[in-house]
């Protein structure tokens, strides 16, 4: 007999209070400490290079010569070139962030828009929650964990449905880039990353670094500019 949404959402928290909160984990570490802030944007500056060295190692194969089984195979290789691509530019936003948020006089005169460009990576970020080709590399990751089979799919499918909608509907098109703006826009991030953490169960092991790394230049963003700290949403 299938499981009910009931029963699934209390195994999650279970083993979720069992291996311990990530996000609370997280909160719980002092960033108001020089060094610690240091550590952050060191964190930054690797999961840059970790990117970067993914997407050669990707491109380098091709470049190899090495052939393409099928459509769906050259698919996933465009689909994890730009999904890296789009978090490496949501990390040297938040690292630029860091110093100071950019207001609407300084975009105005400044060639490019940091605050739209970071609308429209996250916009990226969120649609990729609707393609059917991450989703099945979503649940792929949690059946080698023993999360899903045949009968408990559908609840995981679900959980992705949610929390896109959720973030769809908050990116509005008349968000401006003042402390309101951006903490809608910080609040997004982190809570696209407290998502991921609880769809793998808080398991750090297959929890990726770029999210880490995401969720406390936020909370550093936060800190730097005097913006309130985030406050976790419960999406099932």
């Amino acid at each position: 007999m299938p499981a009910s949404r009931n029963d699934l959402n209390a195994k999650s928290s279970k083993i979720a209070m069992n291996q311990g909160m990530i996000c609370d984990n997280l909160n719980e570490e002092d960033l108001t400490k020089p060094d610690r802030a240091d550590q952050i944007l060191a964190l930054a500056r690797i999961c840059l290079g970790e990117l970067t060295n993914l997407e050669y190692h990707w491109r380098k194969q091709r470049n190899d010569g090495v052939p393409v089984v099928s459509e769906s195979e050259s698919e996933r290789f465009f689909r994890f070139y730009e999904r890296n691509k789009n978090i490496s530019l949501i990390i040297q936003y938040l690292q630029l962030f860091t110093e100071k948020l950019p207001d609407k006089e300084e975009i105005s005169s400044a060639p490019v828009n940091p605050f739209s460009q970071m609308i429209s990576f996250l916009d990226y970020a969120i649609e990729l929650l609707s393609a059917e080709d991450v989703i099945e590399a979503a649940l792929g990751v949690n059946r080698e964990l023993g999360l899903v089979d045949h009968n408990t799919s559908w609840y995981y499918r679900g959980r992705i449905e949610n929390i896109y909608r959720d973030l769809r509907e908050r990116i509005e098109p008349g968000l401006q880039p003042d402390k309101e703006g951006y903490r809608v826009l910080l609040d997004v991030i982190q809570d696209l990353c407290c998502f991921w953490f609880a769809f793998r169960n808080e398991n750090r092991r297959v929890v990726r670094k770029s999210d880490i790394c995401l969720y406390q230049l936020c909370r550093l963003v936060r800190i730097q500019n005097k913006i309130p700290p985030y406050q976790k949403k419960s999406i099932n």
